[in-house]
């Protein structure tokens, strides 16, 4: 528009946005960021937590594939003595074991056939330990806790196999040598709908990059029978350990919070619980307080005892 100023003047009026209404706008984005963000990220979270759920579908399955075919379930690891990492594919974790039902033939195939041979003693024998050390398995990393990567140079996994309330009474387990025996269906005799298989593991992670904890820094692969891949319902002060949520709590603990104390804790990073395949291959949402004895109950095979649901989930 134009206009005729006193004495003749041709002006041009102007139409734009005063600093108050700029600021006004910014303020109504910024509250709306502020409303959506909380949004954003519970979305992100319920796909992280079901891509980790169908990680221990899949893990599930593929022990039973295992199972299906040596009519034992995969040992959880094992050391003979001196043997930390593991290198001898007899004393390799249940992570290594059910490679060839998680499309990973080819790394499996790397070892010698022979289970009680000194990987270090073959041809070309430290390059495929290393290899087994540094190659990620998408299955074995939950996305809400950190992505797929190595980890203080190692192939790490979030999830561990349940070994009871000890070593030995529970599904997964510690297997030191040829003559200890590992755990079949028929031995379940609580049932399977009633007997934690495998499921999320509990971390510091401050500690997550460094590997100051000793139980968060093996590769998944052959950590022997270390909490980096095992887990139980410990007893702990008069009770159980149940599961837990991540700390993330720098400190000076020899080992780390867990390594230090040995405590091998069920646990995650999701709010509110954990997730966890039972030996029907269904996988359950186990709140992280959740009643101990019940906790107990459900990562023994054989204790007899009823484990009520409603004090799990």
């Amino acid at each position: 528009m134009v206009s005729v100023e006193e004495g003749g003047t041709m002006a041009r009026s102007r139409k734009g946005f005063t600093l108050i209404e700029l600021l006004v706008v910014i303020a109504i984005i910024s509250v709306l960021i502020g409303l959506l963000l909380p949004a954003v990220q519970k979305v992100r979270e319920a796909a992280s937590r079901m891509k980790c759920r169908n990680n221990l579908k899949q893990i599930a399955l593929a022990i039973h594939n295992y199972h299906d075919t040596h009519n034992l379930f995969p040992q959880g690891g094992g050391d003979p003595g001196s043997e930390n990492p593991a290198v001898r594919t007899f004393y390799f974790g249940w992570t290594f074991h059910i490679y060839p039902y998680i499309e990973q033939d080819n790394l499996y195939k790397l070892a010698p056939n022979d289970p009680f041979v000194d990987i270090n003693t073959v041809t070309n024998g430290a390059t495929i330990l290393n290899t087994l050390d540094q190659t990620p398995i998408n299955t074995f990393y939950c996305p809400s806790r950190r992505k797929v990567a190595l980890y203080h140079n190692s192939a790490v996994t979030d999830y561990a196999g349940n070994t009871g309330s000890t070593a030995t009474d529970g599904v997964i387990i510690v297997i030191n040598g040829p003559k200890d025996r590992r755990v079949h269906l028929g031995m379940i005799r609580d049932g399977k709908s009633n007997t934690l298989l495998v499921a999320e593991r509990r971390i510091n992670l401050a500690d997550i990059s460094n590997g100051n904890d000793c139980y968060d820094n093996e590769p998944a692969v052959r950590a022997a029978n270390d909490c980096d891949v095992l887990r139980r319902a410990q007893s702990y002060g008069g009770s159980w350990l149940t599961p837990a949520q991540d700390q993330n709590t720098p400190n000076s603990i020899a080992c780390g919070v867990y390594g230090g104390g040995g405590l091998c804790q069920f646990g995650s990073s999701h709010t509110g619980g954990m997730q966890g395949a039972l030996c029907d291959g269904s996988v359950r949402f186990i709140r992280y307080g959740v009643d101990p004895t019940t906790f107990k109950s459900l990562c023994t095979r054989d204790s007899g005892d009823i484990v009520n649901f409603s004090n799990l989930d």
